[in-house]
């Protein structure tokens, strides 16, 4: 699934997610593959609304848990992903 979300008409995030792409994850697990957002909207909200849409989006598909896979060396989005309601398992990995 792709979600878009805009300000004014104008592109400001994406994020792309379906199931789960990890090897060993049970099927209904859905996963965040993507959340990219204009650096402009930092601190607006948009992310944090784009992500509720997502799993919102995923689970009225029927994935009652969410994972998303974080680089160890993004901050940002470690910080905010606790603060999002319904938090997904977060999956932390190197970068390399």
């Amino acid at each position: 699934m792709l979600l878009m979300a805009t300000r004014s008409g104008r592109p400001v995030g994406l994020l792309v997610c379906g199931p789960s792409a990890g090897a060993h994850d049970p099927p209904g697990i859905g996963e965040i593959y993507q959340l990219f957002m204009d650096p402009s909207e930092f601190g607006s909200g948009a992310a944090h609304a784009l992500f509720a849409a997502g799993a919102r989006a995923l689970r009225s598909r029927g994935f009652g848990e969410l994972v998303l896979w974080v680089l160890e060396r993004n901050t940002r989005a470690r910080r905010s992903i606790p603060a999002t309601a319904g938090a997904p398992t977060a999956r932390v990995t190197r970068s390399t």
